[in-house]
Parts: structure tokens; sequence; C-alpha cells
């Protein structure tokens, strides 16, 4: 009991009325006349505030895919001209390299005896016709049998084939130009024999061209006949043509689809050869452009985005990328309006909470953030 009243001697009545006073001044929460208001819970930490992050509101925007499939130049046409009879040549008008329009000569064969032989031919389907009308004549009087006029029609009908063959043998010793075109191959020299089906020379149609490609399964329901593409050459020279023919069979071994490209060659500049790729617009898509460098990866490594919610939650977007240019990236898969974060996302997990701030409100608002908050 003395020891209690001994707290109260006047040394210590001071100090207690000193801490009771400390603590009501700490419990008013005023402090140079301003107010603050303290919570404390059991086991309470300090709370870091949520990082800042810039965003932008994007709506999608309708794109057409590009497909592009590697090839190769090649003639429209290409004929290997053979003889069809036995001679030998004695002139060649139009050599390798040289142009000729249809029905232009390009090679002559001797003549020999086929002019003899065609005179013969003629005289021999006059005397029969005329052996034919007699008899017909004395069968029309009863002097003359059916068969004895048969046979005179049959005799008639070999003697004209005959002639035919003669005029054919003489037609063929004077090689024409198929079509419009170009000599490829010179095979023979003047003084050169040849037979029936000796190749005298290479033929090829260049006015038009075609871009012959292999297309992958992945991208055939896409192309379809008539459908209008470019072919981009190796040195950068694009030429517009027309899908003429797609394959409805796969090729076996590649499981790709043979397709062919009409290209207008009329000024010569395409080679039969060269290495081409065809690019194709697709139907349009929903799809947004954005910088390549706002991509992302997932945890097991998923190309996406990140966006926010309207609850400012991280969400991390799967895509598909849909085309490349030199300045980003058309990105597909994606709902039709996002909250892309543009700046920050690389300081940010997919559930993160972040505080969101627009370009322009950046702008306007002069705001001035502790980069010890912002995500950047």
């Amino acid at each position: 009991m003395q020891n209690i009243k001994s707290w109260f001697n006047p040394p210590y009545k001071l100090a207690i009325i000193g801490v009771v006073l400390f603590v009501i001044w700490m419990s008013s929460g005023t402090i140079n006349g301003k107010s603050y208001s303290v919570e404390l819970t059991q086991n309470s930490t300090p709370q870091s505030k949520n990082s800042l992050v810039e965003v932008e509101h994007l709506q999608a925007e309708e794109f057409s895919p590009l497909i592009t499939v590697p090839g190769e130049i090649e003639v429209d046409r290409y004929t290997s001209i053979r003889s069809q009879t036995v001679s030998r040549v004695v002139k060649i008008n139009i050599g390798r390299g040289e142009y000729a329009n249809a029905g232009d000569i390009l090679i002559e064969l001797e003549i020999e005896d086929r002019k003899e032989q065609l005179n013969s031919a003629k005289s021999l389907v006059a005397q029969k016709d005329a052996d034919y009308t007699a008899i017909k004549n004395l069968k029309n009087q009863n002097f003359q049998s059916e068969s004895s006029l048969a046979l005179a029609k049959y005799e008639l009908d070999h003697a004209k084939l005959q002639l035919k063959q003669a005029e054919l043998e003489l037609e063929r010793i004077v090689i024409r130009a198929p079509y419009d075109g170009v000599v490829t191959e010179q095979l023979v020299e003047v003084g050169d024999a040849v037979q029936q089906g000796t190749d005298l020379a290479g033929f090829a149609d260049v006015k038009d061209m075609i871009a012959r490609l292999d297309v992958p399964q992945q991208h055939i329901l896409n192309i379809k006949a008539g459908q209008e593409g470019t072919v981009k050459l190796l040195n950068g020279d694009e030429f517009t043509g027309t899908v003429r023919f797609v394959s409805p069979i796969a090729n076996v071994n590649t499981r790709t689809y043979l397709v062919e490209v009409l290209l207008d060659n009329t000024q010569g500049l395409l080679k039969s050869g060269l290495s081409a790729e065809l690019i194709l617009p697709t139907q349009s898509v929903p799809a947004y452009f954005v910088s390549q460098a706002l991509l992302s990866l997932d945890d097991n490594k998923g190309l996406g985005i990140k966006v926010v919610d309207s609850d400012n939650r991280v969400h991390h977007k799967p895509v598909d990328i849909l085309g490349h240019q030199t300045d980003g990236v058309w990105l597909g898969g994606l709902p039709s309006d996002i909250t892309i974060i543009t700046q920050g996302h690389g300081y940010v997990r997919h559930g993160d909470e972040v505080e969101t701030i627009t370009a322009e409100q950046k702008k306007d608002e002069s705001i001035q953030v502790s980069s010890a908050l912002v995500a950047q």
C-alpha cells in the first residue's frame, strides 16, 4: 500500500499526467492543424500502392490478312515441235530467240517427189471419179450390177484418201508456228536428216506467263479461281495476276495444292524459272494494329498482349498474328473492343490490379507521379 501511495508523490504525479495528455493528443488525430485517420488492425502491415500503367481503348478494324506462298514463274504454253515425216532440213527461217506469229514458217524440209505424188493422186481421183460416174449411169440403165457400182465407189473414195495423204505430206515439210511465241530451242541445222518424231525446235508463248505455286492445306480454302493476287519477284518487282486454276487434289507427298496465276507479260519482263511469291488477300476479319513491342509471353510461352478490364485487372490475351508491317503487326482473336496497356506492360502480370491513365490525361492534367509507383 505504501508503494502505491508513493506513485502519487509530486514527481510521479507530473509524469502520469504527461503520459495521459500524450495519449489524448495522439488519439485526437490532429497535428499542426491537419487531421489524420489511422486505423490499426491486428497483424496489419504496410500496403503497397497499385502500379500505374498507361492504357488506350481500341476498337477492332476490318483487315484482310495476306497469304504469302513461294513459287516459280513458268511459260503459259510450251510446245516441242517434231517432224511428222521423213526428210532433210533445207532452210531455217526463224531461229532461237526469235519471235513468230501463228502460222509463220519456222523450218522447211526437202520437198523431194512430194509434188509428183500429189499430181499423181489428183489424176487418180479424176480417173476414178469418171469411172464411178459411167458405171452409175449404166447401173441406172440396168447395164451394170449393184456390186460394180459399189466397187467403183470404193475405188473413188480410196483415191481421194490417197490425195489427202499426198496433200498432208506436202504440208508436213513446212513447219509453222502453232501460235504467237518465241523459238526457245533450235535442235536441228540445215542438212540434218529427220525422221517422223524427230524434235526440231522448242516453242513457247511468252506473252502470258504463269506463277506456279504449291499452297499448304491451311490456306487453300481461301483461294478461288478468278481471284486477283500480286506476284512479287526477288528483286521487288510486282505483277498483278488472276488465279486461273486451283487443284482439287493434294500432292500425296507434300499435302500441298497446285495453284496457277496467269500474268500478263506483253512487256517481256517476266522470265521462266524466276523465283516469286504469291500475295493474296483473304476475307476481312476484325483486327488490331499495334506495335510489336506490346507483344508478350505468358507463363506457358503463349504470345499475347496485356489488357485491363473494367475492374482494372490485368489480363494476358492470346492473339493470332494476321500480318506484319514495318511499324507494327495486325492481331486477331480478340474481342471487338479492348483497353490495351501501352506503357508498363512489362512490369505487371496477369491478375494484377492496376491504376490506369491515358496519354491524353497525362498531357492535359500534367500528372506527375513518383517513378516508384509507375510501371514503365
